[in-house]
């Protein structure tokens, strides 16, 4: 009695102690994910700060949720997941255990740890996974994480140059955040799919979709998201030739988008508008202006190029031989530079892209080899239950054969029996009508015995007259 009551006593203390940790562990992730939307490098300092002993304590469940929610908060906080092994293994326990949701955001997560080690065409395989993995029909579908999933898609794509591909995964991406019920993100959709018009070279829908784009930003009270739009306008504008178009467009890019300080200077990365800006100058004459505008592009390694093409057709107006042979120089140094780069990601892309391929291969071929492995073991087995169910058939005919012939026997042996018993009955009934036969014959023979015997004591005379008519007839002949 005493040891049961010693392993009940073990086994509370341990369930215990088991729902504690889950409860502890489920405090964390809760406040983790409160954290998440809205300062993130938070929730990943939250997350971070549990040791790996602590982890160890918690149950499988609760590992594989801190795992996808670091991962989400390293994601959201731009801090690179820098392996995928980890991932591999939540996106596996996902896929048996979880809801749909938690397996769209393992696929997501995966991918983007294959985007933070450079492998696009892995990354775009996960994020097609993670597509398949959302149930879009039902009312709970995470509609957010499915537009994340398409936006990173579409950026990809644009690397890659892509643009069909990337105004496809834009249009998913205003659709499914409309869904979400994200104004902002279903106009910045159809925003950025501006990009890929202009890989097409298609200035009308550049030009359609940054109108629509506007008219959305300013029906929901977004004027300085409106004015930023103007950007790809104010490109093709320059680009046609149309000064004046672009210079009208630019005063209200400067005057609403926000981008600009006290000093006029925009907000680093958007360094593009000062060759804009200074090609309006050039047009107008504003020399001066212009050059100083080209001269800020110079020191910005990405716009480089376009401040020696600025300064280039500043000189050729200016009729300086000197200065324009030597921007020329430059620009045609960093021109090549540029198509070095170009050169080296698109063979960089294709190799990633070709050692991707050749993985496909491998692992459709091991699946095809698995599938025919499988096949033949398929069939092996049907053969063996086939054979098996004949064998036990034949088997059991031949016990049921005997049985029956023993059955035979039994029948036969009995049969012998009663034909025996009949055989005697009739023999002893025939022996019995034989004797009865038997009898009366004696009886009759004792009959004619008498009958003889009567008919010699009669007197002899017949026999001698017939003796006398025998001589006479003989010595007639004589």
């Amino acid at each position: 009695m005493q040891c049961k009551h010693i392993i009940g006593f073990l086994v509370l203390s341990l369930t215990f102690t088991a729902c504690g940790r889950h409860r502890q562990a489920e405090a964390l992730l809760m406040q983790a994910d409160s954290l998440m939307a809205s300062r993130p490098d938070s929730a990943y300092a939250l997350l971070d700060s549990v040791g790996d002993e602590a982890r160890g304590t918690w149950g499988r469940a609760d590992r594989m949720r801190y795992e996808l929610t670091l991962a989400e908060a390293m994601n959201k906080a731009y801090k690179d997941i820098a392996t995928d092994s980890v991932m591999k293994l939540v996106v596996r326990y996902y896929d048996r255990h979880g809801s749909r949701n938690q397996q769209l955001k393992a696929h997501y997560l995966l991918g983007c740890a294959y985007r933070d080690m450079g492998e696009a065409p892995m990354a775009i395989n996960a994020w097609q996974e993670a597509v398949d993995c959302a149930d879009t029909l039902s009312t709970d579908c995470d509609y957010k994480t499915l537009y994340r999933v398409y936006g990173q898609m579409a950026e990809l794509y644009d690397l890659q140059y892509m643009p069909h591909e990337e105004l496809e995964a834009q249009r998913q991406v205003s659709k499914y955040a409309l869904l979400a019920k994200d104004t902002f993100n279903y106009i910045r959709g159809i925003e950025l799919q501006v990009n890929a018009y202009y890989l097409m070279g298609d200035s009308a829908g550049i030009l359609q979709t940054t109108e629509k784009a506007r008219q959305l930003y300013l029906k929901h009270g977004m004027q300085d998201e409106a004015a930023k739009v103007y950007a790809a306008a104010i490109h093709i504008a320059v680009d046609k030739g149309q000064f004046l178009l672009a210079d009208s467009l630019m005063k209200d890019y400067v005057k609403a988008s926000g981008l600009f300080d006290k000093k006029g200077d925009i907000e680093p990365s958007r360094e593009q508008y000062y060759y804009y800006k200074g090609m309006c100058c050039l047009a107008s004459g504003k020399l001066d202006s212009a050059e100083m505008l080209f001269r800020k592009l110079i020191p910005v390694s990405d716009n480089t190029m376009d401040g020696y093409l600025g300064l280039l057709k500043l000189y050729q107006e200016k009729k300086d031989i000197d200065s324009t042979v030597h921007y020329a120089q430059l620009y045609e140094s960093a021109l090549s530079d540029y198509l070095k780069y170009t050169h080296k990601e698109t063979v960089t892309q294709m190799k990633a892209l070709y050692d991707y391929s050749r993985q496909v291969k491998i692992a459709q071929l091991l699946k095809s080899r698995n599938a025919r492995q499988t096949l033949v073991f398929v069939i092996v087995a049907f053969i063996i239950i086939l054979g098996s169910t004949a064998t036990f058939f034949a088997i059991r005919r031949r016990h049921s054969g005997m049985e029956i012939s023993g059955d035979n026997r039994d029948i036969q042996t009995c049969s012998q029996r009663v034909r025996r018993k009949q055989t005697r009955g009739f023999r002893a009934k025939i022996g019995r009508r034989k004797t009865c036969q038997f009898t009366t014959y004696c009886k009759v023979q004792r009959q004619k015995s008498r009958t003889v015997k009567y008919d010699h004591c009669r007197p002899e005379e017949p026999i001698r007259q017939s003796a006398r008519n025998v001589k006479e007839v003989r010595r007639s002949r004589g």
